[in-house]
């Protein structure tokens, strides 16, 4: 059978590799050189010291409850002092489920409200 022109022989086959791999390693490293340094994480404080001022008392640190002015009836009930809601409660839906004994509207209470609806107008700002 004759050769094939357009197939090269072993030792081009091994040069182009050569070839390749080469320009392989080298554009990487020429991209790379002309990037700005990024400091390590491990050198930086991101997440910790541009949050530091969360830590301070602002005025809008209320009760969720008191974000807006009620346009309801404000509850008589202390909490505090309902036997169901002593506890010990183990997890966080057996806390739902005794809160749920007394407050059955709840849910449809939660689903009207600005977290459930992300509506809320800001009251200096009106945005």
């Amino acid at each position: 059978m004759p050769r094939n022109p357009f197939r090269p022989s072993g030792k081009a086959r091994h040069m182009a590799a050569l070839l390749v791999s080469g320009l392989l390693w080298w554009l990487p490293q020429a991209a790379l050189a002309e990037l700005p340094a990024i400091a390590p994480a491990y050198q930086s404080e991101i997440g910790i010291s541009e949050y530091k001022e969360t830590a301070n008392a602002r005025p809008v640190d209320k009760s969720v409850t008191r974000l807006s002015e009620r346009k309801g009836p404000v509850s008589t009930t202390d909490h505090a002092k309902l036997k169901e809601l002593e506890g010990p409660f183990a997890s966080g839906p057996e806390v739902t489920k005794a809160c749920l004994g007394c407050h059955t509207e709840a849910g449809h209470q939660f689903t009207q409200n600005k977290h459930w609806t992300w509506q809320y107008q800001h009251p200096v700002t009106g945005q």
